[in-house]
Parts: C-alpha cells; structure tokens; sequence
C-alpha cells in the first residue's frame, strides 16, 4: 500500500518599518535623514532620490523561504500637472547614512553619518558615482500619479532582494527610489519614518 502524506507549510507575514531613510539633492549637499522622503525632477531640472532600507534579519527567521514582498510609500505631495511616471527601486550596493538632518522639499545641511548626492556617508564614503551607487535593472518598477494616496512595488526581483539579505544579512543595503529624471516638474514627496505616514515592507515567508 502506498501512504502519500502532505505537510502544509504555513505562510507568515509581518510588516517592517524601514531601519533608516533618506533623501539626497542632485544640486546640494543637502541630506533629509529626519525628514521626508523625495523622489523626482523639480521644476528646476534638479533631482531628488530617496534611500529606504529595512532590518530583515531581525523580523524574518534565518533560513525562512521568502515568497511575497510588498512595498508601500504614501505620497503627500507632487508638482502641480506633474501627471503619471514610473518610478523604480534599486538595490543599493553599499552602506549609506541617516543622520539628524530635517528639511523639507531642498533638505538641510548634512550631519555625518547622512547620505548626500557624492557622499554615501557624509565626509567619510563618498559614492562611486554621484547620486548613489545601485544596480542598474531595476528590482520593481510602478506608475505614480497627481493622487494623493498609497503606492505599491511588488516583483519576483524584490523577492529576490530579501531572501538575499535574510541570507547574507552583511549584503542588505536596501533600495533608491528613482523618478523620471528625463523630464521635469514631477518630484513627489512621500511619508518617512519619521514624518508623515511611514513606509511599509510587507514580507511573506514560509
């Protein structure tokens, strides 16, 4: 006789507020490490990027099976007639800061550790390239509107992200949020952990 004997692996899911986050300003050495979050062109062809990363290592078990990543930013604030771009998640490649910086749409002079446009750490690690250092495809890419609500990233390559800094934890350097740079007007402002509606990564494991 055969005996076939199925075992349900349940699925657990909690949300992460991120570790630290961080705006930097193409123009400036500004920083906004307790400010809020922006991303965009402004009308002044000057663009804004915002840094996110969240503890994984420490809401996830090590070994877990991650099947489900979701990402969600609220936005408050974009350019009058800005209408609708895509915006893009890239996975950083090194340490980067939040210091007590707080401004708001131009940001406020740096305090070390923040993250700048040259500088992943204000004064102490500067980036590669200006404006961060990240890989080029994007993990998730999602339309953003003249709405004032909720937004959401989800991919199989943000799955891929967590389950590679669950692993190797030393690897998590979270993600830049990048707008339509190839044009202007479109800059968006979006709740931080520290101001406004923070954001939300919601992960799903076995």
């Amino acid at each position: 006789m055969l005996i076939v004997s199925s075992v349900a692996h349940a699925q657990t899911t909690v949300d992460l507020s991120p570790e630290k986050d961080n705006s930097i300003y193409s123009e400036s050495e500004n920083s906004n490490g307790e400010g809020k979050l922006f991303a965009g062109q402004t009308c002044d062809d000057n663009s804004r990027r915002a840094l996110l990363e969240f503890d994984i290592a420490a809401m996830v078990p090590f070994g877990a099976t991650i099947t489900d990543v979701t990402l969600t930013l609220n936005m408050e604030n974009v350019s009058p007639g800005a209408g609708t771009q895509d915006y893009s998640l890239h996975r950083v490649a090194i340490e980067w800061g939040e210091g007590t910086s707080s401004g708001g749409g131009e940001g406020a002079e740096a305090v070390a550790p923040d993250a700048t446009w040259a500088d992943a750490m204000f004064e102490t690690v500067a980036w590669d390239d200006m404006g961060g250092d990240f890989f080029g495809i994007p993990s998730a890419t999602s339309a953003v509107g003249e709405v004032l609500t909720d937004y959401s990233w989800s991919s199989a390559g943000m799955v891929t992200n967590v389950q590679n800094w669950l692993d190797y934890p030393g690897s998590n350097h979270g993600w830049i949020l990048i707008g339509d740079e190839g044009a202007t007007c479109n800059s968006r402002r979006f709740g931080s952990k520290d101001e406004g509606t923070a954001p939300v990564l919601e992960v799903t494991y076995t």
